[in-house]
């Protein structure tokens, strides 16, 4: 099973709600630049385009899942490879920071130190419980 999946087959609702995300986030971008760059000019052409974008999209319902699969074809590598990155950022800094502390601190939960003086690593376990135990769970 994949991470992400692109949707082929989007409902009228998804696609009516994908019409006002972009738009918002279009928007979105516009007043970002805005506040970095002080442009009046570049809010107005991103908010502009992105309105005359919602606009078709709304007014001609059959390019809706074409704009709809081409966005999502097209931010497709982008999601791909940031889930990827995340996924591995956290595994990585996770696991390795775990380990190293572990290491650290001396804690060996697994009892893999070599240790001469036993006569062997195996490990006393209390004996199972009856089987009656089961059918008592709490």
């Amino acid at each position: 099973m994949a991470i992400l999946q692109v949707n082929k087959n989007p409902s009228q609702r998804e696609l009516r709600w994908f019409g006002v995300v972009t738009f918002a986030f279009f928007a979105l971008v516009g007043v970002i630049i805005w506040v970095n760059t002080r442009s009046v000019e570049a809010l107005q052409w991103i908010v502009g385009v992105a309105a005359g974008l919602t606009v078709i999209y709304y007014a001609v319902p059959p390019l809706r899942r074409s704009f709809y699969l081409a966005w999502m074809y097209s931010i497709h590598p982008v999601g791909w490879v940031l889930s990827h990155v995340i996924l591995g950022v956290v595994y990585f800094g996770l696991f390795t920071a775990v380990g190293l502390i572990m290491r650290l601190v001396g804690y060996d939960p697994m009892a893999r130190r070599f240790d001469r003086e036993a006569a062997t690593y195996w490990v006393k376990r209390p004996p199972p419980a009856p089987h009656a135990r089961y059918f008592r769970q709490f």
